[in-house]
């Protein structure tokens, strides 16, 4: 094995924990999009319509990720998969899908924020806009999204090269790999997607504080169980960009400290280098295990239903087992103040 690459025990270990963990961490995932659909309170209805993309968006993105399985050496300036997927797709289409998935992850936010803005804030209020103008902003936002995700694509395939040095040549058994061969920055690519997601931040930062000061200082006329539902679903939102974005924000500064490592060293740092940027991506993938314990945490009706759902599989269960029930009964549980019950009657 060549001396810049990663053992074969170690790439086994990280496919099967994409595969199987990611699969795994999906299922819950796709249980909370499920619990988000059925929920029955009436208070988050409208709600719902934006924080089911957010859910959804990130669950496929971690997917995405799990199934693809990248690794990524950037202190060899290198990214390589030897997925099935990687036979079909290659690099820089993979991180454009993920990419994509990753600005509707932000941008589903992002309208969640709004949403609350609009349904707390008095009319007239900053950022708090109706009919057309909340389309228009919507708009807006999705156009900047496509246009920095059309920035980075340009940036990806004018320095990525499928032709890697000497020392990086067990490369070209991988399914899918890019070498950059320069990292010298797109100025116009790098100061408009900067400054894009800069923007985005800020607005939904300034949201956010005008939300709290409302909730604290405000809605006179709003009854005391209104204020205490809004504080609560003001703090879940706060707490949805936060604890996820951990996994976002953590890895970049680890990535670019190993890039520029890369970049003095050269491609032969240690093999411990590049286990642990292969190791600080994979942390990406966690977003939306993160989001959705948040989730589950800050949402009192998601708790009950859970509640109910598994009292009532726990009490089928015990009847059935001691015999003491007539019937065979199966409950799915639909929110938490809705479930059906199906009766077996022709059983003993």
């Amino acid at each position: 094995m060549n001396s810049t690459e990663l053992s074969l025990e170690f790439q086994s270990a990280v496919a099967w924990a994409h595969h199987i963990c990611g699969s795994t961490l999906a299922i819950f995932n796709a249980f909370v999009c499920l619990l988000i659909l059925l929920d029955t309170d009436p208070r988050g209805k409208s709600y719902r319509k934006y924080l089911f993309p957010l859910q959804f968006f990130s669950t496929l993105a971690d997917l995405f990720m799990d199934w693809y399985s990248p690794y990524f050496q950037l202190n060899a300036l290198l990214i390589y998969s030897n997925s099935s997927m990687a036979t079909f797709l290659d690099i820089p289409a993979a991180f454009m899908i993920y990419l994509s998935l990753f600005g509707y992850v932000c941008s589903s936010y992002f309208c969640c924020v709004f949403y609350r803005q609009r349904a707390i804030l008095p009319h007239g209020s900053l950022f708090c806009y109706n009919d057309w103008k909340f389309v228009a902003v919507i708009a807006i936002q999705q156009a900047n999204l496509l246009i920095a995700l059309g920035f980075l694509y340009y940036y990806v395939t004018r320095f990525a090269s499928s032709s890697p040095p000497n020392i990086l040549s067990w490369v070209q058994y991988k399914a899918a790999y890019v070498f950059f061969t320069d990292m010298r920055l797109s100025y116009v690519a790098a100061i408009y997607s900067s400054l894009s997601a800069l923007a985005i931040i800020i607005i939904i930062i300034g949201m956010v504080v005008l939300l709290t000061v409302e909730i604290k200082h405000g809605m006179a006329k709003a009854s005391a169980a209104t204020k205490r539902y809004q504080s609560r679903a003001v703090s879940s939102l706060i707490m949805q960009g936060t604890i996820p974005s951990l996994f976002y924000v953590v890895p970049v500064p680890c990535e670019v400290t190993l890039g520029v490592y890369g970049i003095v060293v050269g491609a032969e740092a240690g093999a411990r280098i590049s286990m642990l940027s292969v190791i600080a991506v994979n942390v990406l993938s966690l977003h939306a295990f993160a989001h959705s314990l948040t989730i589950l945490a800050f949402s009192p009706s998601y708790r009950k239903s859970i509640q109910t759902f598994v009292g009532s599989m726990f009490s089928t269960i015990r009847q059935v087992v001691s015999g003491k029930s007539s019937s065979a009964q199966i409950v799915v549980v639909y929110g938490a103040k809705r479930s059906i019950t199906f009766v077996n009657k022709n059983s003993k």
